[in-house]
C-alpha cells in the first residue's frame, strides 16, 4: 500500500532522474514540444476557421424574391408585417428599380453591360436579417418554410436561405475535424515515441539500482511510477511550452480583417480557450504516463 512516504520518494527519484540527465530530457521536452506545437497550430486554425465559418452561417440574410405583378406598396406593406415577427430583426425592401441600381453600382466599369436594359429586369425582393437569438440552422428553415406558405396572394416566389452556403459551411467544419484529428493523431504517435525512448535511456542508465529494488522486494509498480512521474513531467512540460510559442506567434500576427459579417464587425484570431489549454497539458502529461508505462514494461519484461 502507498503512503505519504511513498509518494515523496517517488517525487524525489522523478526529481532526481531528471536532474541527473539535463540533456536528455531537453531533448525529450524540445522534441516534444515541436510536435505539440504542430498540433496546437492546427487546433488554433481549426477553432478560428470554424469561428468564421459560424459567424459567415449566422450573417446570412434570407432573401424572399417577389412576384412581378405585385406593387412596391403592397410589398412595403409585407416588409412592415415580417418586421413584427419574433424572429426578425430587420427587413429591407429591393424593390425592381433599386435592385438595378445596387446591380449598376457593384458592377464598376462593367455597368456598360447593363446598358439597354429596361430598369424592372430584376425581381423585387425582401432581405430578411433574422434576431440573434434565431440565427440557427433550424430557425433560418422554418422561417423561410413559413414565408413560402403566405397564403393572402403568391407574393413570394422564391425564398433563398442560403442553404448552399450553409451545407458548405458544414462540409468546411467536418474536413476540419477530420483533418484536425489526423494530425493529432500523428502528433501524439510521435509524443508515445520520443517520451517512451527517453525513458528507456533513463531505465538503462538505473539498470543496476532497479536491479537492487527487484531484490529486496520492490514490485512493478513500485518501481514504474517515478517512470510514470517522469513522463507526465515531459508532456505536460513540453505541452506548457508549446502553447506558449503558439500563443506568443499568434500575438505576433497582425490582427488583420479577413472578412466582415453582416454587422460589419471583422473577425479576429483567437486563441483556444482555458479549457482547451487544460485538455492540451493534461493530455500531454497522460500521454507521457502511457508512453513511460510502455517503456518501463518492456524493460522490466526483457530483465526478468
Amino acid at each position: 500500500m502507498i503512503n505519504p512516504r511513498h509518494i515523496r520518494y517517488f517525487i524525489r527519484q522523478a526529481i532526481n532522474s531528471v536532474v541527473r540527465s539535463p540533456l536528455v530530457q531537453l531533448v525529450a521536452i524540445s522534441t516534444t514540444t515541436v510536435s505539440l506545437t504542430v498540433m496546437c497550430v492546427t487546433l488554433v486554425l481549426a477553432s478560428n476557421l470554424d469561428n468564421l465559418a459560424d459567424r459567415w452561417s449566422r450573417g446570412l440574410g434570407i432573401i424572399c424574391f417577389i412576384a412581378d405583378d405585385v406593387p412596391n406598396k403592397r410589398l412595403s406593406d409585407l416588409a412592415d408585417d415580417i418586421s413584427d415577427w419574433a424572429e426578425v430583426e430587420t427587413t429591407t425592401v429591393y424593390t425592381k428599380e433599386r435592385a438595378f441600381e445596387d446591380l449598376n453600382s457593384v458592377l464598376g466599369d462593367d455597368r456598360r453591360l447593363l446598358v439597354g436594359l429596361e430598369k424592372n429586369v430584376l425581381p423585387a425582393s425582401l432581405e430578411i436579417v433574422l434576431a440573434q437569438s434565431f440565427r440557427t440552422p433550424t430557425a433560418r428553415q422554418s422561417l423561410a418554410l413559413r414565408l413560402k406558405q403566405l397564403s393572402d396572394i403568391e407574393i413570394v416566389e422564391k425564398v433563398d436561405f442560403g442553404s448552399d452556403m450553409m451545407s458548405k459551411m458544414n462540409r468546411l467544419r467536418e474536413y476540419l475535424k477530420l483533418g484536425g484529428l489526423a494530425i493529432a493523431l500523428l502528433v501524439l504517435s510521435a509524443v508515445v515515441f520520443i517520451i517512451t525512448n527517453t525513458v528507456r535511456l533513463t531505465l538503462y542508465a538505473r539498470k543496476d539500482e532497479i536491479e537492487v529494488m527487484r531484490l529486496v522486494g520492490a514490485n512493478g509498480r513500485f518501481i514504474r511510477i517515478p517512470f510514470y512521474l517522469e513522463g507526465a513531467f515531459q508532456g505536460a512540460v513540453g505541452a506548457s511550452v508549446a502553447l506558449l510559442i503558439t500563443r506568443l506567434g499568434l500575438s505576433a500576427l497582425p490582427m488583420a480583417e479577413f472578412v466582415s459579417d453582416i454587422q460589419s464587425q471583422p473577425p479576429k484570431l483567437q486563441f483556444i480557450d482555458s479549457g482547451t489549454v487544460f485538455l492540451v497539458v493534461v493530455g500531454a502529461a497522460l500521454i507521457g504516463i502511457l508512453a513511460s508505462h510502455l517503456a518501463t514494461s518492456r524493460f522490466l519484461r526483457e530483465n526478468d
